[in-house]
């Protein structure tokens, strides 16, 4: 993937060949800008697949059609073989974006970047954990850190071997929501690095090393905690194994 003239340079020097060719055409990050495809280094290229990216596909923005407006006039001056400028949310945008090749990204991990997709992708990440312990709170017991949660009356409570260190992290506190089957089982109080505590009233034959999965629909997530689908996809930890 050649992104400046100083990369094709290089590429050029030490043999060549196919290439693909990434063309700014709004978002800044990488890419030729357009006031370069016309230099020696980027003719002399064997592109293959010529792409840009678009920056505000997953809302209505005017960029969007001037980034295509722009991408056309990149395939005008740099010969290519197949064109690529829709990402996940570029995908549910009109049929002019699609070209010959479309780069799925979030979506491919259950990430819905607009609506118009809701129906189109399913969940694909169900992080689970196993229930290390099983206790008896009284009423006033406290749990966690700050005891942030102080028990009303008593009841039962878990102690599940997942925390921020996994990807659970602090945004979670006070609105996550685990099952055990079709048991729901609210977080307590706040996460911590390799543990956190959930109420399992709604499941009384719980025991240590039953599992529980936290729920971990992307939309509704992001939705619950104000991280991005994104980021609730990449901050799950390395410790969790498939």
């Amino acid at each position: 993937m050649i992104n400046s003239i100083e990369q094709a340079n290089l590429w050029i020097e030490t043999g060549g060949g196919p290439c693909d060719l990434m063309v700014d055409t709004g978002i800044n990050r990488l890419g030729v800008g357009a006031d370069q495809l016309s230099e020696s280094a980027i003719s002399d290229l064997d592109v293959r697949i010529l792409m840009s990216h678009l920056s505000s596909a997953d809302e209505e923005s005017e960029l969007n059609a001037k980034q295509l407006e722009r991408f056309h006039g990149a395939r005008q001056v740099v010969d290519h073989r197949l064109a690529s400028l829709a990402n996940s949310a570029g995908i549910a945008l009109r049929q002019d974006y699609h070209f010959d090749v479309t780069r799925p990204g979030l979506s491919l991990y259950g990430g819905i970047p607009r609506s118009e997709l809701r129906k189109e992708i399913r969940q694909v990440a169900f992080p689970e954990a196993a229930v290390i312990q099983v206790r008896e709170l009284s009423a006033g017991d406290a749990v966690g850190y700050n005891a942030t949660f102080v028990a009303e009356n008593a009841m039962k409570v878990a102690t599940v071997s997942l925390g921020y260190a996994d990807g659970i992290l602090h945004a979670w506190n006070g609105r996550a929501v685990l099952r055990h089957g079709n048991a729901k089982l609210p977080l307590l109080g706040k996460v911590s690095m390799d543990m956190i505590v959930v109420d399992c009233s709604n499941a009384p034959d719980m025991r240590a090393g039953d599992w529980v999965t936290i729920e971990y629909s992307l939309p509704d997530a992001a939705q619950q905690t104000l991280l991005s689908q994104y980021e609730l996809l990449t901050v799950l930890g390395q410790r969790l194994t498939r």
